[in-house]
């Protein structure tokens, strides 16, 4: 009796210790990230969590006065100068916080440095801002750029779908930021209303370059990926595509969410949904105009040969006399001084990141 009750105990305490040492486990367990919060990092205190992604924890943190500053503030300095800082220094910003234990994950590993490799080249108005990244023994943190208006899928279910004007306006700025993607010879291959804030003013900022790639010179790339919804018909065919091609096809799949309130395809199987997308089998509604519908069309055409281009599509009569602001178009100027001393950090946590693939590696091996 007292031996089977003894047996039982043990079995019981080695299951529990297998689930606290496994990575989920451990992870809720030891790494919480609620214990992150009112933590300081760097010159930013996190606040509150905002969201939560695959492989991350997004926060909402406050950038805080350094000693630097409150030394400057002592100086006689003009009242727009201590405005001005005083601004940056109470700015919200985003945090994505990454775990380190998931970063041995080979694929996270390679998307996470792709990403800040590649965000970090990015400075325009329709771009979200890589403002730092940081790390400490637990976690990586990439500071953003927060955009109050929240993501533009929120703003389509909320409103259950947009005016064809208002649609316009959040469609062009959009291609703005594309083309400037496009410019440094990265597809994004993630463009989906999910990865498109807005801020607040109602200015579009495309985000998560996760996924994104540098192309070859012929702007080929070979891996599959995106969401499969919004994904092009030959992404899915398994050969080298046109990463650029593919954005456009993901950019009409949004212009028709965003002015219908759904998307073009009726198939619910991965399979079935496949073949939807490589025929281009869709029907856009009768309630969209016809200058609309025409730029849909040409935007999700299945031969990519044919599909528009951004520059044309910006000269398309739908969205050729949209009106936005000029300083929104313009690029922001940054200090060469900061930017390198920039690089130089996001380049120490990039080698970090390598290092920590290949401590991985060796072990398994």
């Amino acid at each position: 009796k007292y031996l089977n009750k003894y047996q039982f105990w043990m079995k019981f305490i080695l299951k529990f210790s297998i689930l606290v040492y496994s990575k989920n486990i451990h992870h809720f367990l030891v790494m919480d990230p609620y214990n992150l919060i009112d933590k300081v990092i760097g010159n930013f205190i996190i606040k509150r969590i905002i969201g939560d992604g695959a492989y991350s924890t997004v926060f909402l943190a406050k950038e805080i006065s350094s000693q630097k500053d409150d030394i400057s503030k002592d100086n006689n300095q003009t009242k727009s100068k201590s405005k001005e800082k005083e601004a940056k220094k109470s700015r919200c910003v985003a945090c994505k916080v990454v775990p380190r234990m998931k970063v041995a994950d080979k694929k996270i590993s390679k998307n996470l440095e792709q990403e800040i490799s590649n965000h970090r080249l990015m400075h325009h108005k329709n771009i979200v801002e890589l403002i730092d990244v940081q790390k400490d023994s637990s976690y990586y943190y990439i500071f953003l750029e927060f955009c109050s208006g929240g993501e533009l899928f929120q703003t389509v279910i909320e409103n259950g779908k947009l005016d064809e004007n208002e649609a316009a306006f959040y469609f062009r700025q959009i291609l703005i930021g594309l083309q400037y993607i496009h410019s440094l010879n990265i597809a994004h291959r993630d463009l989906k209303p999910e990865n498109i804030l807005v801020d607040e003013n109602g200015i579009i900022k495309i985000t998560d370059f996760g996924l994104s790639k540098f192309l070859d010179e012929k702007g080929f790339t070979r891996t599959p990926c995106g969401s499969p919804c919004y994904v092009s018909p030959e992404c899915i065919t398994g050969l080298p595509y046109d990463g650029k091609k593919n954005d456009i096809w993901s950019c009409g799949v949004i212009l028709f969410a965003l002015t219908t309130g759904f998307l073009p395809w009726t198939k619910r199987n991965r399979v079935e949904l496949f073949k939807q997308i490589k025929s281009g089998e869709y029907t856009i509604p009768p309630e969209i105009s016809e200058c609309c519908a025409d730029l849909i069309y040409r935007m999700m055409t299945v031969d990519c040969n044919k599909r528009i281009t951004i520059e044309e599509a910006l000269n398309h009569p739908f969205l050729k006399e949209v009106s936005i602001p000029k300083s929104f178009n313009e690029q922001d100027n940054y200090n060469s001084e900061m930017n390198s001393l920039f690089d130089e950090d996001l380049f120490k946590v990039r080698k970090e990141i390598k290092s920590e693939e290949q401590k991985i590696n060796e072990e398994t091996n």
